[in-house]
């Protein structure tokens, strides 16, 4: 596989974990009722909110609203919080409008859904029913139109509810975006396409300046704005009856533009592939809000959608990258000056991971830019450093124990990290309701915490120059393969032996189990040993690359190219196995009695017995290529900074372990330690009689211990409060 170096963006700091802090009492009326387990739920990890795609957004009443793959809708009033709004699909929702109080949303494989007040999002009725992708949505005070492949327009007359075809089209283009304005649809298209109709339902095409494609056509003060291919920008004063090009200096694809919904307003923003455009008055030029010429750049990325919320901008994109704009005055060299600020509405790590190992306190996952991301949690993930000497290794192979972890990269870059405690000192501050008044309490603790895997060692004399790729320990003896047939030996993590497999192929995988080890590659490669020094090579009936092997206790799994699964029990003789698949099949994984195995678009298959496999949905279609387990939780990184994480076995019931009250004269002050599952959630109640119970704060669990105030002014004492956990609301 190639590797390839993607965007990083800045690495945040760990953030503490809080301690339970002080003296904690009993009360008569303590109830801990369990919950109910749900069912397993796909979580983002990482990159935060989440990772999704994003390919429409918009900003209508004070909500902010995000569209995006695997029909995933997200909406928010502040930029940072999103709510995951459910679409009833999986499939790529790609543009959105509003009429009246319906949204409604278009996407893939003539995908129409809208929202009825109170009862979320349901599908059009589309008459005929059509395969063909909705790329563009837009509504007029009476009509909605819906556009996408094979010249697909569909026309709704209620409200997002009935769509019918419009059919006697005098084109047959592709079309990429709709949009209404000055008493017009206008529709753009592949090849330069633009038509206009009055009423969605009788369209004429219109002369354009360009041949390349038009990827989204908006209307923003009175005036019709296309983008598309090549960097191009067209714009309409008349309706869409007539066009001009506007030089934008740039090549790149545009996707999106954005301004202000006002006559010739100002700033005006472009944005699309590796591309942020900004014009800030209207006789200058368009400037790159990328790279070192901006004071605080956005990061160098693909950018679909883009909106004016009254403010600021707000540009969105691939893997859930959205910033915002800040327009400040700036004061350099004495001089002061009106610039724009872009800012990040996350700080997530985005480089590629590539291995992921999880170890009694904590996950690792190591990928490009010697990016290693650590989780104590599975939930929440802060870099770690890696040596000067290691800084610009790609790391693609990780393994350890409870004693020792080896890393190995590019250019032979290995590392070890080793089991070693030290105190921590731990400061946090939150406000908290004491003596029945508001304060800010601090509690300092200190807390012994195992290095292992925060302090890394790079390996003093380097074996090899070349890549290396797969990375396994058994009793002791490492084992790590890569490019070249190389094979690296070692006892202790330092130092190691180096040997050359027979014909040297590209080495990628390599486990060891009770019959011995296996070694995997390109073009089918499979090499047996019983003690990691004499190697034999072995059939696995394909040529096909075997990317990952692993031993699952009492059996090896290989997987890779073209949706290859393999099984043996000895590691000599193979059996090929049906995974479903073409993707590439990247890592296996055993949880209990069942087998996970992930891949490449997203691809993650559960079997009960490595032979009959079935698909999982997940909630991306990015490449992940590391599986690792803890605590009942199913971690997968990938493309991008991807992390995802699942619980995969029952949780215990939720209890409250702890309680103290604070008599106060007008409120009510009650303190709960909460005993839980990462990821549970649940609602807390509170009732006199035992009959009649209101509901209060909504937990969620990011630690099997949390801690919870609740206060409650301008209540008197009650003589007796009973407390529980519930399922949360819905």
């Amino acid at each position: 596989m190639t590797l390839a170096r993607r965007f990083s963006n800045r690495r945040r700091a760990a953030a503490p974990r809080r301690p339970w802090p002080g003296r904690w009492g009993w009360w008569l009326g303590l109830l801990a009722l369990p919950v109910s387990a749900a069912e397993p739920e796909w979580r983002w990890s990482n990159p935060r909110p989440h990772g999704n795609n994003i390919y429409d957004l918009a900003f209508h009443e004070g909500w902010y609203w995000q569209v995006g793959d695997r029909g995933r809708i997200y909406a928010g009033t502040n930029r940072v919080s999103w709510t995951v709004v459910p679409s009833g699909t999986t499939r790529a929702l790609r543009g959105l409008a509003f009429f009246g109080d319906r949204v409604i949303i278009c996407g893939e494989e003539g995908t129409l859904l809208h929202s009825t007040p109170g009862s979320g999002f349901v599908p059009a009725a589309i008459s005929p029913p059509t395969t063909d992708w909705f790329e563009g949505v837009a509504a007029s005070p009476t009509t909605l139109v819906a556009v996408g492949d094979n010249a697909a327009i569909y026309r709704s007359a209620d409200g997002g509810r009935n769509w019918q075809r419009v059919t006697g089209l005098p084109f047959a283009n592709w079309l990429r975006g709709v949009a209404w304005g000055s008493g017009n649809f206008v529709t753009v298209g592949e090849g330069g396409f633009i038509a206009t109709s009055p009423d969605g339902q009788n369209w004429r095409r219109r002369s354009g300046p360009v041949s390349t494609a038009l990827n989204r056509v908006v209307y923003r003060g009175g005036v019709f704005y296309a983008v598309g291919d090549a960097g191009t920008l067209l714009v309409s004063l008349n309706a869409g009856t007539n066009w001009i090009r506007e030089a934008t200096g740039v090549t790149n694809a545009l996707y999106t533009y954005a301004q202000p919904d006002a006559p010739a307003a100002t700033p005006r923003l472009l944005a699309g592939e590796n591309a942020l455009l900004l014009k800030s008055n209207p006789l200058g030029t368009w400037t790159s809000q990328l790279g070192d010429a901006v004071l605080l750049p956005a990061p160098t990325w693909d950018y679909y959608a883009a909106v004016w919320d009254g403010s600021r901008f707000l540009a969105g994109g691939r893997t859930g990258l959205l910033v915002e704009s800040l327009e400040t005055d700036v004061t350099l060299g004495g001089q002061t000056l009106r610039t724009t600020l872009w800012f990040e509405e996350t700080d997530s790590p985005r480089d590629w991971l590539w291995e992921a190992l999880a170890l009694p306190e904590r996950y690792l996952a190591v990928g490009d830019r010697a990016q290693v991301l650590t989780s104590e949690n599975g939930a929440d993930w802060w870099s770690v450093p890696v040596p000067e000497v290691l800084t610009n290794t790609v790391f693609l192979g990780l393994a350890g124990n409870a004693n020792l972890v080896v890393a190995v990269g590019s250019a032979g870059g290995l590392m070890f990290s080793q089991s070693e405690m030290t105190n921590v000192v731990v400061t946090n501050t939150r406000p908290a309701y004491v003596n029945c008044a508001w304060t800010t309490n601090t509690v300092v603790t200190t807390n012994t915490v195992n290095l292992l895997g925060l302090r890394w060692t790079a390996v003093a004399s380097p074996p090899t120059p070349n890549t290396l790729q797969g990375v396994a320990e058994r009793a002791g003896q490492w084992t790590v393969v890569g490019d070249v047939g190389t094979v690296l030996t070692s006892t202790n993590g330092r130092d190691w032996q180096h040997l050359t497999l027979s014909g040297q192929p590209t080495l990628s995988g390599v486990a060891a189990g009770d019959p011995g080890w296996v070694v995997s590659g390109r073009g089918g490669a499979l090499f047996y040993s019983s003690d990691a020094r004499a190697w034999s090579p072995v059939a696995g009936g394909t040529t096909n690359w075997i990317f990952r092997v692993r031993w699952l206790g009492d059996r090896f799994v290989a997987v890779g190219q073209n949706g290859t699964l393999l099984t043996s029990p000895d590691g000599r003789v193979w059996t090929a196995r049906a995974s479903g698949t073409g993707a590439w099949l990247t890592d296996v994984i055993r949880v209990g009695g069942l087998f996970y195995v992930c891949g490449t678009q997203g691809t993650v298959l559960v079997s009960s017995n490595t032979v009959e496999w079935a698909p999982v949905e997940v909630p991306t279609g990015k490449s992940l290529y590391g599986l690792a387990h803890r605590n009942g939780q199913l971690v997968a990184v990938g493309v991008e900074g991807v992390i995802l994480r699942a619980p995969l076995e029952p949780a215990a019931p939720l209890l409250i372990t702890g309680y103290e009250h604070e008599n106060c004269p007008d409120a009510r002050v009650d303190r709960f330690r909460l005993r839980g599952a990462m990821d549970r959630r649940a609602s807390l109640e509170s009732s006199e009689d035992l009959q009649t119970w209101r509901r209060h704060n909504g937990i969620e669990f990011a630690y099997d211990e949390i801690e919870v105030e609740l206060v409650r002014t301008n209540l008197p004492p009650a003589p007796f409060e009973y407390f529980r956990l519930a399922p949360p609301a819905p």
